[in-house]
C-alpha cells in the first residue's frame, strides 16, 4: 500500500494553516504540524514533507513579510511555490465549557489574529495576550483547565480541544481572507490537489525586467509594454492595507541573472 503523503504547516491542528491544507489536498493526506514558517521550509527543502503550506499575505493585515523572507532564502534550496489557496477566516471567542462573555479576564491568540479582532476586543476591558498560533491558544486553555481565559481561534479549534464557542465571528471586514501559498521542491512530485488550485509554478521565481527604474507597476496591476525580457530578475511585491483597500507597499530587487 502506498504510503500517504505528508504535507506541512505552521501551527496545531485547528490551525488555519490547517483549514489550507484541508482546502487543497482534502483529507487524505497526511498532515504534520511543525511551530514556525522556516521549520515548513526546512520540511520541504530536506524532503522529510512533500509540500508544505505557508501563509503570504492577509486581506485585512497585508504582506507576511517573514514568509517572503523565507522564500528568498529557501530559493537556492529548490524550494518553489507550486500553487495557492485563499482561506476565508472567522474567527471566534472560545473558552471553557460554562465560561461566560461577563466572566472572562484575558484573551489568548497570535497576534494577527488580535489585530483582526481589534474592534471585538476593544469593546470590553479585557488582557490580551500574544500567543505564537491561534489554535495553540486553544490548546492550552483546554490542557490547564484555565478559567476566566478564552482564546480567539477557528470555530474548529472548540471542536477539536473542548471548548465552547462564546462569540462567533468576531472579526473585522467583511471578507477577511488569508492567502496561503503550497510549497514543494523543484521537480518533486506533489501531491494531487484539488479542483480550483492550479499549479503556479515560479510564482516567486524569476521574471524579466530590463531596467527596474523603467518598470513600474501600473497602480500596481500591471508591468508597462516596453518592459520585455533583457535580464531576469527575481523581486518580492509587498502589499500594505490600509481602509479594507490593498496598495503596493514596495517592490524590492533581491537577485538578478542577466541572459547572454
Amino acid at each position: 500500500m502506498t504510503e500517504p503523503s505528508t504535507v506541512v504547516f505552521q501551527g496545531e491542528p485547528g490551525a488555519f494553516s490547517e483549514e489550507a491544507v484541508l482546502s487543497v489536498f482534502g483529507d487524505g493526506v497526511e498532515r504534520s504540524a511543525v511551530p514556525t514558517w522556516r521549520a515548513v521550509f526546512e520540511a520541504v527543502a530536506d524532503g522529510s514533507a512533500e509540500a508544505g503550506v505557508v501563509a503570504i499575505e492577509s486581506s485585512l493585515a497585508g504582506t507576511i513579510r517573514e514568509t517572503y523572507d523565507l522564500l528568498e532564502e529557501f530559493f537556492d534550496r529548490d524550494v518553489r511555490i507550486v500553487g495557492e489557496v485563499s482561506v476565508p477566516i472567522r474567527l471566534a471567542l472560545l473558552a471553557l465549557p460554562g465560561e461566560t462573555l461577563a466572566g472572562i479576564d484575558r484573551v489568548y491568540s497570535h497576534a494577527q489574529a488580535l489585530a483582526q479582532a481589534d474592534g471585538f476586543l476593544r469593546s470590553r476591558d479585557w488582557e490580551v495576550l500574544t500567543t505564537y498560533n491561534t489554535a495553540g491558544a486553544a490548546r492550552v486553555i483546554a490542557e490547564r483547565g484555565e478559567r476566566r481565559a478564552a482564546a480567539i481561534a477557528a470555530p474548529r479549534a472548540a471542536e477539536l480541544y473542548g471548548l465552547e464557542v462564546l462569540a462567533s465571528d468576531i472579526q473585522s471586514g467583511v471578507d477577511n481572507r488569508t492567502r496561503f501559498a503550497v510549497l514543494a521542491r523543484e521537480g518533486a512530485i506533489v501531491p494531487p490537489m484539488a479542483a480550483g488550485h492550479p499549479n503556479v509554478n515560479g510564482w516567486m521565481s524569476l521574471f524579466p525586467l530590463p531596467s527596474l527604474s523603467a518598470c513600474f507597476f501600473n497602480n500596481g496591476i500591471a508591468l508597462p509594454p516596453d518592459c520585455l525580457p533583457t535580464g531576469l530578475y527575481t523581486a518580492r511585491v509587498h502589499t500594505v492595507v490600509t481602509d479594507g483597500v490593498q496598495q503596493v507597499d514596495l517592490i524590492v530587487p533581491v537577485a538578478m541573472t542577466v541572459e547572454p
